[in-house]
């Protein structure tokens, strides 16, 4: 895996999202998100993307009892989320960001990897979680990558 990080100004961005407690249970929060998202007009639009927000880190917290936030883009405006979704707002912001395309199972290297060239460019972090933005599903590639970029906000 080669990873090439810039820095970025990513520009806010909503989301319907749900609030999910392990890494586990990801794929069945993207799996309800999409499903709400063809409900609603959001069909397999290139401009779709799904995010992962760590408000935990997976290095100090066990994998089954990380927090974190699923969502998807709004595409269309919405007039309604179902009780079990929530609206969010992704604030602008400049981040450290690695565009991947990868196996799911090595983002934990990939993670690591990007954390310690930050460390070695004394980058400091700013407040905000840092997220993940897939480009593709991995269920949809012959060889089960996915497209995702991994941003880590700084000051």
């Amino acid at each position: 895996m080669k990873l090439q990080p810039s820095i970025k100004h990513l520009p806010s961005q909503k989301l319907v999202a749900l609030q999910v407690v392990g890494l586990h249970n990801i794929p069945h929060a993207f799996q309800q998100l999409s499903h709400w998202s063809v409900e609603n007009g959001g069909t397999e639009s290139p401009q779709r993307k799904m995010y992962t927000i760590y408000q935990d880190s997976a290095k100090e917290v066990a994998h089954d009892q990380i927090n974190l936030i699923t969502g998807t883009t709004i595409i269309t405006p919405i007039d309604f989320v179902p009780q079990h979704l929530m609206l969010y707002n992704m604030e602008a912001c400049k981040c450290i960001v690695a565009s991947l395309v990868l196996n799911p199972q090595d983002l934990s290297k990939a993670w690591t990897a990007l954390y310690q060239w930050k460390n070695a460019q004394n980058l400091e972090l700013s407040d905000a979680y840092p997220y993940e933005i897939y480009h593709t599903d991995y269920r949809n590639h012959p060889d089960g990558l996915c497209q995702v970029d991994l941003c880590i906000p700084i000051k």
